[in-house]
Parts: structure tokens; sequence; C-alpha cells
């Protein structure tokens, strides 16, 4: 037994010795043919659209290559059709569908040696690139885009865009813009681009009339001007407001306060302005009770002062007929019972009679009154 390593073409003998030393050799009448074969294909294919692919065969064959023996050999070329095929040792197929195909190579010599080799061939096929309908925004505003179908994405122009590659980007141009998206699939076989138009609407406009200052409880309307273009109003606070959703409302304001009007386009452009109202100091604004009765029935049991346009209650006393003082509280609000004289000292309820008081009021303005009278305290 012997295990041949090379290939080739090798003639046998056999050599025969005595026991004197004598040699005969007796050879083989036919040769011994040792073959090798091994088959290879190229690295993975990839073809740009259908059309048609040369199949080069890498084949290392002893019998072939140095006996000039034929070789037979079989192509499939991975279509799943048994007529794509081939016998050829270098064919050319033509690939009619983009796709994945797997083609193969069995390659057998004349001795019955057999190999076989596979190459992997990738059809790219076209695209059409999807990219996001028109679209408006406002003035300063922005508008996210995005695009779909392919590998990789160019946006123009991309002086208003946050990026000009990926498959979203954000817009925001300050005047109407028309953006493109060129597409490119992974191989760079084939490009397409898409338009899109990003509309910039102008912000509505909005006019207040100029700060006022009133008395309290004066009614103020309010009117405003605005583009044609408005579709709603919204005031804030609401507080004193006739309406919040109207163009026109009427405010009676107790005090100071300022409003905020916030129009709106029918596609969302905003716009704002306000106002504000002042409220001029009055001793009429203000409101002494002439009379209380303290029985604690839920019902006048308090004096104490009232009105608008008072910031701050800086003094208020309330003194006997002889002068004693009887009640006194400093720094609080107005319209608040709860420092108000209940009619009582240190606990005590004081007869029914007139009584007299001083108070003392800081307006919003800064500035400040006093008012002296009486009350009748009744039992």
């Amino acid at each position: 037994m012997h295990t041949y390593i090379l290939p080739g073409l090798f003639t046998l003998a056999l050599i025969l010795t005595d026991s004197t030393g004598c040699q005969v050799t007796f050879r083989y009448d036919r040769q011994l043919l040792m073959d090798e074969l091994h088959v290879s294909l190229g690295p993975p294919r990839i073809l740009c659209d259908t059309g048609s692919l040369a199949f080069p065969a890498n084949v290392l064959s002893f019998v072939a290559d140095s006996l000039h023996y034929p070789l037979d050999y079989h192509w499939d070329f991975g279509t799943g059709y048994p007529e794509d095929t081939s016998n050829l040792p270098s064919p050319v197929f033509d690939y009619q569908s983009p796709g994945n195909y797997l083609t193969r190579l069995q390659v057998q010599s004349p001795i019955g040696c057999v190999s076989t080799a596979t190459d992997s061939v990738f059809i790219v096929p076209r695209f059409s690139i999807q990219s996001s309908k028109d679209t408006s925004i406002c003035i300063g505003g922005s508008a996210i885009l995005k695009a779909g179908g392919a590998f990789s994405y160019a946006w123009s122009p991309a002086e208003s865009l946050n990026q000009s590659v990926g498959d979203s980007v954000v817009a925001h141009p300050g005047t109407t813009t028309l953006y493109s998206v060129v597409g490119t699939d992974q191989y760079h076989c084939f490009l397409d681009t898409g338009k899109l138009t990003v509309v910039v609407d102008p912000l509505p406009s909005v006019t207040l009339p100029p700060d006022i200052a009133v008395l309290p409880g004066t009614s103020v309307p309010i009117d405003s001007k605005v583009s044609d273009d408005v579709v709603s109003w919204t005031w804030t606070p609401p507080d004193y407001l006739s309406c919040t959703n109207c163009p026109a409302p009427v405010s009676i304001p107790q005090n100071p306060i300022t409003y905020q009007l916030t129009v709106t386009t029918a596609i969302g452009c905003v716009s704002s302005t306000s106002i504000s109202i002042r409220i001029l100091c009055s001793e009429n604004g203000v409101y002494m009770a002439n009379a209380f009765s303290p029985d604690f029935d839920g019902n006048n049991d308090y004096f104490y002062p009232a009105g608008n346009g008072i910031r701050l209650v800086r003094m208020f006393q309330v003194y006997s007929r002889w002068g004693q003082l009887l009640f006194a509280k400093k720094d609080f609000p107005p319209n608040d019972k709860a420092f108000g004289w209940n009619g009582t000292l240190n606990g005590t309820q004081q007869p029914a009679g007139t009584y007299v008081y001083v108070v003392n009021l800081e307006c919003f303005s800064g500035e400040n009154f006093t008012l002296k009278g009486t009350v009748e305290l009744l039992r």
C-alpha cells in the first residue's frame, strides 16, 4: 500500500533481489494517474439592475492542465428554473429580475474527481424615494422633513436645515422654500429625487390701545385691531372681563391689571400683545359702613374698610365718643372682615351708640389718604 500526496503520472516497478544480491526488475505495463481537482469562484458579484454576467471559473486540475484532458462543467445560476443552467466552462447569464442568487458550479474530471464551488450574486433593484408632503409653518417655526425608500439621503438647500444628510431633518426657513432630497442605494447604483415645499406663513398682526389709568369700577372697552387672517382671540387673565374669546371685551377693573391678548390664524400662527390698566387713587372708591350690628348672626357683624383701588390699609382705629381707643389694626388688605372691629374691647361688648373711626389707606399708585367719620353700633 502506498499513499500518493502529489498528483502526477507514475510508472510502477517491482524489484526482486535474491540472497546473493542479484536483482531483476519487472515494470508495470500501464502508468498510474494521480489527479487533483480544485474549483473556486470569485468574490460576491453585484450588478446594478438586470443584465448579463460572465462567470469565469478558477479550476486547478492535473489532467486538464498537464495532460489537456477535457473537464465536465455544470453551472446552476440560482434562479430556481431548471433551464437556467450551462455546461460551458465560462458562461454568460442574463439575469432578468433583481434579487439574491446563489450560483453553483460542479466540475468533474475524466477519472471521476468532482469539485464544487458557489458564488453569491446580488442584482440591485431600482427604488423610488418617498418624502414628506408639502407643509406650512409660521415665521420662526420649524418643520420635520422625512424621506424613505433609499439607503442614504442628501438634502438641499442646506442653509436652513439642521443637517444635510439623513432620513429625517429639521427645516427652519425664513421664507417659503422648495427642498430636494436625493436618495442613493447602498451600492451607489441608482439615484432618485424627491421634492417638497415648506410654505412660511406670516404671523398675524395685533394691536391694542395704549395703557390707561381709570378710577376703580370704571367700565373700560378694549378694542383690538387684528389682521384679516385671525380666527381666534384669547384674553388672559379673565378677571373683570365681559368675555375672554372676543375681539373687544369690556373690563371693569377693581385693581391694576395687565391683559395679554393672543390671536391665532387658521394654520396656528400666533401673535400676542398686552395692555395695562392702572387704577387712579380716589377716596370715592372706599366704602365705610355707617352702622353695623355685631350680634354674630352672619350679617353685618364687623366694621371694616371696603372698596376698590386700595392696595393696603395702613392704619384703622376706632374710638369712643370720649376719645378712648377701642380698636386698632395696621397694614392689612381691604375688604376682609377678619381685620374688622366686632364691637368689643378686650372681649367685652361695647354698648350701642356712635363711635369714631380713623383709617389711612394706600392706593396702588403709592398715594395715601386718611378718612374720618362715625359709625353706629346697633344692639
